[in-house]
């Protein structure tokens, strides 16, 4: 539906930038509420986005916690609204699982660049 008006509809997966072997984990902040829920679980592997390109402009929104639209040019806008941490983990096991508490943990700096988190693009069927 969305292509018949010209505008192109792209999932972005936002994941923290890797460090080393550890796992990580994106801490949503915790005052955001989700989905009609006032305390929503905030701590996940990876974060979807929709980016919507439309007449020249790029928009990001965050269906999950109802935000946006965000510049889509970068993720800072999203970032400073949304983002509290990246958290690491040394991992057990085989397949590996994070283990304990956070060997580091990575706070939003606000209105700097993504210095913790990266985009990458999910590619549509």
């Amino acid at each position: 539906m969305l292509k018949t008006q010209g505008i192109q509809g792209i999932e972005v997966r936002v994941v923290p930038k890797p460090e080393g072997s550890l796992a990580s984990r994106i801490l949503v902040k915790a005052e955001n509420a989700a989905q009609g829920n006032a305390e929503p679980w905030n701590i996940f592997n990876d974060h979807a986005l929709v980016g919507i390109k439309f007449d020249g402009l790029n928009l990001l929104y965050d269906p999950s916690y109802g935000g946006g639209p965000y510049n889509g040019s970068n993720l800072k806008a999203w970032e400073n609204a949304s983002l509290d941490s990246a958290l690491y983990f040394k991992t057990t096991g085989n397949p590996p699982i994070p283990s304990g508490t956070p060997v580091k943990v990575v706070p939003n700096t606000l209105d700097e660049e993504e210095t913790m988190i990266e985009a990458v693009p999910v590619p549509t069927p």
